[in-house]
């Protein structure tokens, strides 16, 4: 696969990811916090605060998309090395009573996590 046409899709869904943080966290943390009002809040608060990481993240890896093939493969690699201490938070939080959270929720990133390393194994230039 090319490595650009992996940046641009991984770029956009950090994007969109982004964008439904900003407009919809109040109605995400209802069907992910088991806590009261306060926590509710704090858990939205949260999801606005980290939003425009996303959108920086995104947009990085969408303007990624007209490097050299090596410096795509560099981006893809960083995404690599970053899903898997994800991966062990997102774990973790499966085993918390106050999450709803669970392995099934983690699809997309495993989905990203896939796209990222297939096009950086294997590289179409």
């Amino acid at each position: 696969m090319k490595p650009k046409i992996a940046l641009l899709i991984i770029g956009s869904l950090m994007i969109l990811q982004s964008i439904g943080f900003l407009f919809f966290a109040d109605s995400l943390i209802e069907g992910v916090l088991n806590v009261g009002e306060e926590g509710m809040k704090v858990g939205e608060l949260m999801h606005n605060a980290i939003a425009p990481a996303f959108l920086m993240i995104g947009l990085m890896l969408i303007f990624a998309k007209d490097f050299e093939i090596e410096s795509q493969r560099k981006m893809l690699l960083a995404m690599i090395i970053g899903y898997i201490p994800l991966f062990i938070v997102l774990y973790n939080f499966s085993s918390l009573e106050i999450m709803n959270f669970h392995i099934a929720t983690m699809i997309p990133d495993f989905l990203i996590f896939t796209l990222a390393l297939f096009a950086y194994l294997k590289p179409k230039s």
